[in-house]
């Protein structure tokens, strides 16, 4: 978790967020390739303020352990036009368990 973050782009937001689950022994090296490819084919912005990032199928054997690093950004970034993000919950499953948590986030 990295509380009063800064990010210049979505980009560096979710590279930021990558790190975190690299940090943490989520991930390998790289999977911040894959949650970018994510953001080409489906958006992650939520509403609210808040992305979840994450990678594509294809490479579930970057992940090493199922994981979410959490990014507070109190500037925001544009995560698309119109559409600023304070809060980056990037998430690495080996699994389709990741639904869930996503269901939980999005479950008003």
């Amino acid at each position: 978790m990295r509380l009063r973050a800064s990010a210049r782009d979505k980009d560096d937001a979710i590279a930021q967020a990558a790190q975190l689950l690299v940090a943490a022994g989520c991930v390998a090296p790289g999977y911040d390739a894959s949650m970018r490819r994510r953001e080409g084919l489906a958006n992650t912005f939520l509403g609210h303020g808040l992305a979840i990032p994450h990678g594509v199928g294809e490479d579930r054997h970057l992940v090493r352990r199922d994981g979410i690093a959490v990014l507070q950004l109190p500037e925001g970034v544009e995560w698309n036009p119109g559409q600023i993000t304070r809060l980056v919950v990037g998430i690495a499953a080996q699994s389709d368990t990741h639904i869930t948590l996503l269901r939980r986030l999005t479950h008003d």
